[in-house]
């Protein structure tokens, strides 16, 4: 699997479409699976250009992850998902004791999306 998400992806259609995702340690070694879903939102800037503006945004959904191994010694480990959006960093709510699955579905408005 490779990650399939490019610009171009996400804003292709207004459509809601999910991405399985690779996820990585520390030491980048691929550690699990994540799935998301996206769905681009068309808003018309004043005056109305023939591209991307200020008004359109990006939903997108963290679905499930899974992981390959638990990295707790004792107990289960407690993931949560976070990334970098421009200088804003982002991140699900942890889930505790979740271990080598989790569920989220939990939806961020990323703002500002152009060209």
């Amino acid at each position: 699997m490779s990650n399939p998400l490019s610009f171009c992806n996400l804003t292709q259609d207004e459509n809601m479409n999910t991405w399985p995702l690779e996820i990585y340690d520390k030491n980048y070694k691929m550690a699990g699976t994540i799935n998301i879903s996206t769905q681009f939102i068309w808003r018309e800037a004043d005056p109305i250009p023939k591209k991307l503006n200020s008004k359109c945004y990006l939903e997108l959904t963290i679905l499930d992850g899974e992981w390959f191994s638990d990295a707790d010694f004792l107990g289960q480990q407690d993931p949560y998902i976070q990334w970098q959006y421009g200088n804003e960093t982002i991140k699900t709510s942890t889930k505790d004791d979740a271990g080598k699955k989790a569920e989220w579905n939990e939806t961020f408005k990323l703002d500002n999306i152009r060209e």
